[in-house]
């Protein structure tokens, strides 16, 4: 409302108390906080505070229409409020693929979707016209992220530029049909791995997905391996340090639990959903992991050939309840078996406690052991 007001000093008032730090002092509320939120919410990768992506979405997508709607404003030179100056704001459109784990698919980390369910959680309008919004300024520092930002939106439609347009007030919603084309050609970005160490995320990735020439059908030979290491006393968090994910040829194979059966406190939620014993990962002394806000330290990560790797310990999960613990670090192995497939390697070490529990849950009825497995020496 503020930018379309046409009276002063009330406009520029309105939006410097937007911008503006401030707190709630006996009901009056001192300032909107959103320079403040970028600096310190917002971490290097471009994710708000939270664990579930849906949540941190929210962040990004509230943002959007503050810096679309302040894109043309500036008073008289005194100060500039294009939010796209600030390095922090343009980093959020950047992590979506990075987040992706198939083309149709991001994790269910936290309190997000649930099991099996697919999203696309920063997918929506307003990245659309942003994505405008960041082309039309022509910084050429922003190319990468226009590239991820234009390949994200790509796939969100399914891969139809048809279906991709801007606001019905923009005198051309669909001109950003012609300038998508120009960034989503060349290396498309679930071809590779990726990191997020300010999150706490990382995907080793190989395979593709393309139709087949032969009968007309769709080929896809997508795999990935996933970790997070990230904090886990954030909000909307659960205590699964750690855990990883495996999704291979369409489906996910080792999915998150997500969003639980029910908010609150709830048996099943305080027992299950939210807990170490559901995530993949491994308990100590017969007890949940504590919720530590450093996350993880992750000493490995090479996407460089045929073996991949992800490599991270996080100590801080027992810190306050396993006085001797040494060791809590896990490393996932991905190697390259042919175009079409890989297999895993996953090496947990604990060194402290006095139990530890190994918990895997996987997308099946039954999961079968082998016995006799050897190593055999390759000259």
């Amino acid at each position: 409302a503020a930018v379309v007001l046409a009276e002063e000093p009330v406009r520029t008032e309105i939006i410097d108390w937007t911008m503006r730090s401030g707190r709630i002092n006996d009901g009056d509320i001192q300032g909107g906080n959103v320079l403040k939120n970028l600096v310190n919410t917002i971490d290097r990768d471009g994710q708000a505070n939270e664990v579930g992506l849906n949540y941190n979405s929210y962040q990004m997508k509230a943002l959007e229409r503050v810096a679309d709607y302040l894109l043309s404003y500036a008073k008289d030179g005194k100060r500039n409020y294009n939010l796209f100056d600030f390095p922090k704001y343009s980093k959020m459109f950047e992590p979506w693929n990075a987040l992706q784990i198939m083309d149709n698919q991001q994790p269910n980390l936290g309190d997000s979707g649930g099991v099996g369910t697919l999203g696309f959680y920063g997918a929506g309008e307003p990245m659309v016209t942003n994505f405008m919004s960041l082309y039309a300024l022509g910084n050429p520092d922003t190319e990468s992220i226009l590239r991820e930002t234009a390949q994200f939106i790509y796939r969100w439609k399914n891969y139809k530029l048809e279906d991709i347009r801007t606001s019905i007030f923009d005198a051309e919603p669909e001109a950003v049909q012609d300038v998508l084309k120009d960034y989503i050609s060349g290396e498309q970005p679930l071809t590779r791995s990726d990191i997020l160490p300010g999150y706490g995320f990382a995907v080793l990735r190989d395979g593709t997905k393309y139709n087949s020439a032969s009968n007309q059908s769709k080929i896809n030979t997508q795999r990935d391996f996933w970790m997070y290491f990230g904090p886990t006393i954030a909000a909307h968090s659960h205590a699964d340090a750690l855990r990883i994910g495996i999704d291979a040829f369409g489906f996910s194979v080792a999915p998150d639990f997500g969003y639980p059966a029910n908010a609150g406190k709830f048996p099943q939620r305080l027992q299950w959903d939210s807990e170490t014993i559901s995530g993949n990962t491994v308990s100590v002394n017969d007890d949940s992991q504590v919720g530590f806000s450093e996350g993880a330290t992750p000493y490995h990560y090479d996407d460089s050939g045929i073996v991949k790797l992800i490599d991270a310990e996080a100590l801080g999960a027992y810190k306050t309840t396993v006085d001797d613990l040494e060791h809590y670090r896990r490393t996932v192995v991905m190697v390259k078996v042919d175009e079409d497939n890989s297999y895993g390697i996953d090496f947990f070490r604990v060194k402290g406690g006095e139990s530890h529990l190994f918990s895997f849950y996987g997308a099946a009825e039954h999961v079968n052991a082998v016995d006799g497995l050897g190593e055999v020496t390759k000259q």
